[in-house]
């Protein structure tokens, strides 16, 4: 299997694109000092969301769609770097009130999970209004309305189809 140790001597390395490669751990890759762009679509990952990913302060982009990724997303995604992060097509759980976004961030994808609750009014507070966005949360099980604070944004795509929201407060 495959693994990062000794992805610490790789200083320029600036990105890494494992797609379909039957990849089911990340362990090492907090070793990645310089990487801006992770991306590990159609793994074997699997299990609550990596928190070595979450070590390496220099990503932009980080795309982990369709693993087996489950439970909570993180609470806290404290990286000021990271502009995307696409999660779609895993198992992921919870509500999304309980997360904080860093203000970089531009594009989220989390459609097809179990993500369920309403929207919260403070969902994407940390991000400021001039922010052009592309949220996609379609194919989830959330509830409610949409939340007046979204409206904030000067642009912004989102996607919802096929939840269970009732209205646009």
């Amino acid at each position: 299997s495959f693994n990062f140790n000794g992805i610490e001597k790789a200083t320029r390395l600036k990105e890494i694109y494992l797609d379909q490669t039957g990849l089911s751990s990340v362990d090492g890759i907090e070793g990645a000092t310089s990487l801006t762009t992770l991306n590990l679509r159609f793994n074997n990952l699997q299990g609550a969301f990596p928190s070595d990913i979450l070590q390496v302060k220099t990503l932009k982009s980080i795309t982990l769609s369709h693993n087996k990724l489950e439970g909570p997303l993180p609470t806290t995604v404290s990286m000021s770097n990271l502009e995307t992060l696409i999660l779609s097509s895993n198992s992921f759980q919870g509500k999304l009130s309980g997360v904080a976004f860093p203000p970089s961030l531009r594009n989220i994808h989390l459609s097809r999970n179990d993500l369920s609750g309403s929207i919260a009014e403070s969902v994407l507070d940390t991000v400021p209004a001039t922010a052009q966005l592309d949220i996609d949360l379609s194919e989830n099980l959330l509830t409610g309305n949409v939340p007046s604070s979204l409206t904030r944004f000067d642009e912004m795509t989102l996607l919802l189809a096929n939840n269970f929201i009732v209205a646009i407060d």
